[in-house]
C-alpha cells in the first residue's frame, strides 16, 4: 500500500471531530494521530524553506498547539496571568475574538479541540471551557480540580487536548476517584467518571501530558491514555477501567500520545523508559484485555515529547530523552531500521503528510524528512525566527499550509508543490 492510500485509511476511521480531511480541527490531526491527508505538496524545499506567508502575532504565550478548521485557527495562550483561548481568521490572521479562560501562573500547553459550532479548551489549572466557535462565548464550563478531584503528577499543569467522540468529550482530571471523566459535549454534564488504583510500582498518581485516544476492539470502544501511573484502557460505554501498562511509567511526567494501529497501541516514553507495543483482544465478558506484544529499551528507542506516527507499518519518531534523532522502527517486529542525527536539536515534534514527515526541533530547526524504511533522506530545512529555548510547540499542517507556534507569534509557510 502506498503512503498516500495508507493516510486516507487511516482517516476512514476518524474521531467526529473531524469535518474536513484538509482541516486540522483537533490534536495531532484529524484523526488524532498526526497524520494529515493533504496532498500536492513539496517534495523537497528550496533552500531557507517553504514560502512564508504570514507571522500572527497576539496568541499569547505558552506550548499549545494550533487547531483550523473552517476558516478558523484557535489556540490557547497567556497574557500576563490571564489564560485566553483565541481565534483567528484563516485566510488573513486577522483575530476574531478572544476569550479569557482562566487565570494561572502555570504555562498555556493543552491545545483545543474544534467540533463543529463548538470549541472545547482547557486552561492550565484543569477548567474545560466549551466555547462558541463563532464568537467565543463560553457556553459552559466545568472544572477538574473543584468538581472532580483532579491531580497532576507533575505541577506544569494540564495539558491534555479534549477527546470529543460521538456526542460526549473525555477528559482526564486524573484523581484516584475520578481519573477520567465523560462529558456530554452539548450541556457538559457528566455522564460517567472512571477511577483508576495503581497498577504498578513505577510513576504516579496523577494526570500525565498525554491525550486520550479512541478506538473499538471486537465491537467495544475503549479510550486509551498515558496517565501518571502508565497508558490504560477505559470502556467508553460506561466508564469500566479495562486495563493498565505501569512498564514505561516515570514520576516525572509521561507525555507522548499513544498512536492505535488496528487493535494494536504503539506507547513510547522518555526518561530511559522505552517503549511498546500492545495488542488488545475481546475478553469474552464484554471487555477488552491488553497483551505486551514487545517492549523496546531506552537505548533502543525512547520518545520523549515530539510525538510519534504509523505509516505503512512502520513508526517514524525522535529517539532520545530532550533528543529528536529520527528513527525508524518496524511495527511488526520492533526492529530499529535506521536512526540518524538529525538538522536540529532537542526533541522533534512530528507530523506526517504525502510522503513525509516534518520534525520541529526545540531549537527552532524545521526538517522535511522522506518517511521511508530505506534509510534517513533529509529534503529541507527551514529555521524559524525569534527561537528561545523550549520551543515545544507541534507543528499543524492544513489546506496546504505548514503551522509552526512559537509563544506569541505563529508562523504560517506555503507548503503546496507549484504555488
Amino acid at each position: 500500500m502506498n503512503r498516500i492510500a495508507c493516510a486516507l485509511l487511516v482517516l476512514i476511521v476518524v474521531n467526529p471531530a473531524a469535518s474536513d480531511a484538509a482541516d486540522w480541527p483537533q490534536w495531532r490531526g484529524p484523526a488524532r494521530n498526526g497524520i494529515s491527508a493533504d496532498t500536492g505538496l513539496l517534495q523537497r524545499w528550496p533552500k531557507g524553506g517553504p514560502r512564508l506567508v504570514r507571522t500572527v502575532k497576539g496568541l499569547g504565550n505558552g506550548y499549545a498547539s494550533q487547531v483550523i478548521a473552517a476558516g478558523r485557527v484557535v489556540t490557547i495562550g497567556k497574557d500576563g496571568q490571564a489564560v485566553f483561548a483565541r481565534c483567528f481568521s484563516e485566510k488573513d490572521g486577522t483575530r476574531l475574538w478572544s476569550t479569557q479562560i482562566g487565570k494561572s501562573g502555570r504555562k498555556a500547553l493543552s491545545t483545543p479541540t474544534i467540533d463543529g459550532d463548538r470549541v472545547y479548551a482547557l486552561d492550565p489549572d484543569g477548567n474545560l471551557h466549551c466555547l462558541q466557535a463563532e464568537d467565543g462565548k463560553v457556553i459552559w464550563k466545568r472544572s477538574f480540580a473543584a468538581e472532580f478531584g483532579g491531580r497532576l503528577q507533575n505541577g506544569r499543569g494540564f495539558a491534555e487536548s479534549p477527546l470529543v467522540d460521538g456526542e460526549s468529550v473525555v477528559g482526564t482530571p486524573g484523581g484516584a476517584d475520578h481519573t477520567m471523566v465523560l462529558l456530554d459535549k452539548i450541556s457538559g454534564k457528566a455522564r460517567w467518571s472512571c477511577a483508576v488504583k495503581p497498577f504498578g510500582p513505577r510513576g504516579r498518581v496523577g494526570a500525565g501530558f498525554s491525550s486520550p485516544v479512541a478506538l473499538t476492539v471486537g465491537g467495544v470502544r475503549i479510550y486509551v491514555q498515558f496517565i501518571g501511573h502508565g497508558v490504560i484502557g477505559v470502556r467508553a460505554s460506561d466508564g469500566k477501567f479495562l486495563w493498565g501498562y505501569n512498564k514505561i511509567a516515570v514520576p516525572q511526567a509521561n507525555i507522548p500520545t499513544p498512536v492505535t494501529v488496528g487493535n494494536r497501541v504503539f506507547a513510547s516514553n522518555g526518561y530511559n523508559c522505552g517503549s511498546a507495543l500492545l495488542t488488545l483482544s475481546g475478553d469474552g465478558r464484554g471487555g477488552v484485555k491488553m497483551a505486551e506484544e514487545y517492549h523496546l529499551r531506552g537505548r533502543e528507542f525512547q520518545n520523549h515529547h515530539g510525538g510519534f506516527v504509523h505509516v505503512d507499518g512502520h513508526i517514524y519518531g525522535g529517539h532520545g530523552s530532550n533528543n529528536g534523532l529520527p528513527t525508524c522502527i518496524e511495527l511488526d517486529s520492533g526492529d530499529v531500521l535506521w536512526k540518524r542525527r538529525g538538522p536540529g536539536s532537542g526533541s522533534a515534534a512530528m507530523l506526517f503528510a504525502d510522503g513525509n514527515l516534518y520534525m520541529r526541533y526545540s531549537n527552532g530547526v524545521v526538517a522535511l524528512v522522506d518517511a521511508t524504511p530505506d534509510g534517513f533522506r533529509l529534503t529541507g530545512t527551514l529555521r524559524l525566527p525569534g527561537v528561545g529555548n523550549d520551543s515545544w510547540s507541534h507543528p499543524a499542517l492544513a489546506n496546504g499550509h505548514l503551522y509552526l507556534r512559537e509563544n506569541d507569534s505563529l508562523h504560517i509557510y506555503d507548503v503546496r508543490a507549484g504555488e
